[in-house]
């Protein structure tokens, strides 16, 4: 039902971004991510031209569909993109620092957790438990991809 009324807003308004936000992100929810993806890349695209973003959240969710695709390394892109705008983004410290152990890059994993704690984000809790998991070879395990 929620995609049939996105579609119907679409095809009404095609150049309002929203439809296609609100579309990619209950492809994502359905955990169809190439779909997902393709509508927040189009947001993305044109969003990005204006100083301030109507959809900031774009990027974290195309990210995420990447995530549910085991595309680590556009997942990682999006993550640090993401932190170019919002250096102090705990969240996304912790994202970008589980999707480097994920992919073995235990190094990288690490520095992310220090950086993220370095913003005094209350993610810093989450991110020394991912430390521990990370420091005793324990498996991690990514977070659902549009959980939050």
């Amino acid at each position: 039902m929620a995609m049939k009324f996105c579609n119907k807003a679409i095809k009404l308004q095609p150049n309002n971004l929203a439809g296609y936000y609100v579309r990619g992100f209950v492809f994502g929810r359905m955990e169809v991510y190439i779909s997902a993806i393709k509508n927040f890349s189009l947001v993305i695209k044109k969003d990005e031209k204006n100083n301030k973003l109507k959809f900031p959240a774009a990027r974290k969710f195309r990210a995420d569909c990447y995530l549910g695709l085991r595309s680590y390394k556009y997942a990682v892109k999006d993550y640090l993109s993401l932190l170019k705008r919002s250096p102090k983004s705990g969240k996304i410290w912790y994202y970008l620092a589980e999707t480097y152990a994920v992919i073995g890059e235990k190094n990288a994993a690490l520095s992310a957790i220090k950086k993220g704690c370095n913003t005094g984000s209350h993610w810093c809790d989450h991110m020394k438990v991912l430390q521990q998991k990370i420091l005793l070879g324990e498996k991690i395990t990514p977070h659902k991809p549009l959980s939050n």
